[in-house]
């Protein structure tokens, strides 16, 4: 992501889209949802899911990459619904103020809805000398596909229209990130695929685990016959048990890789005990 503040984007678009908007106080509005545009995205980019997602080397497959995110991806997935969510709910309350105050929530929703601009005229009292400007500017914020969706998506959450929110955000987020691949089929594949990691990871710490509860069954056994008799030092034990040790470790499946190393890791046993 560049330095550029988002707040500075939104305002230059507001400003363009709708030059002749009659709306009081214009000017500290486009500030006040500028501040909050910031406060939200600063802590959206700057979180630790976001910042993996924005490291990814260009090269790597974006499956691959998410598959491995940190917190895994189900709980990737959570966080992204909610926040969405949250930064719906927060950025729509300052668009509304945008808007001439005259205009029905419903009938303004239902046009991002249908994004027919002669419909709303006739539903909704509009002022002939905006009526051309904000056609245009409408019309301009519905052909930038990131910046409509992410817009549509607080209008629609709003009023309650919570799924057509989640797709829209969905779209935005799968634009801005992934690279426009089909945001939950992405998801999906890394799902299976980081369940096959797991599957392995833990398959890895169970033979890992065999093969240390096997070790300290053979560790045990020499001690034992060590203990059991008298010898003159550590070496001498090694040389005169190693036969023993290494027929009981053939014996539970973990025999040494030879018995000439063997004597040698026996030694190394008892001298450390």
């Amino acid at each position: 992501m560049d330095n550029t503040k988002a707040s500075d984007i939104y305002k230059t678009k507001i400003n363009d889209l709708f030059p002749d908007i009659k709306v009081e106080n214009k000017d500290a509005i486009v500030d006040v949802f500028g501040d909050v545009i910031d406060e939200v995205f600063i802590d959206f980019f700057n979180s630790t899911y976001i910042q993996y997602i924005d490291s990814k080397p260009k090269n790597k497959n974006i499956i691959e990459y998410l598959a491995r995110i940190p917190g895994g991806v189900d709980n990737f997935e959570l966080w992204l619904k909610v926040y969405l969510e949250k930064m719906s709910a927060q950025f729509t309350i300052e668009f509304q103020k945008l808007t001439p105050p005259n205009i029905s929530l419903i009938y303004f929703s239902q046009f991002l809805d249908h994004q027919d601009i002669k419909v709303f005229f006739k539903k909704v009292s509009f002022p002939k000398d905006m009526k051309n400007s904000f056609e245009k500017g409408m019309n301009e914020l519905f052909s930038e596909k990131t910046l409509t969706n992410f817009i549509l998506a607080m209008a629609c959450s709003c009023i309650g229209l919570s799924n057509s929110a989640n797709s829209l955000n969905y779209l935005w987020i799968q634009s801005a990130l992934f690279e426009d691949e089909d945001f939950h089929e992405v998801f999906n594949e890394a799902k299976k695929l980081e369940a096959v990691s797991k599957k392995a990871s833990e398959a890895g710490k169970k033979g890992r685990a065999k093969r240390y509860e096997a070790l300290d069954q053979i560790k045990a056994f020499a001690f034992n016959k060590k203990e059991s008799r008298c010898f003159p030092n550590p070496h001498q034990a090694a040389i005169q048990l190693c036969d023993d040790i290494c027929d009981f470790a053939e014996s539970i499946g973990s025999p040494f890789t030879d018995r000439f190393t063997a004597k040698d890791r026996i030694y190394d046993w008892f001298r450390k005990k």
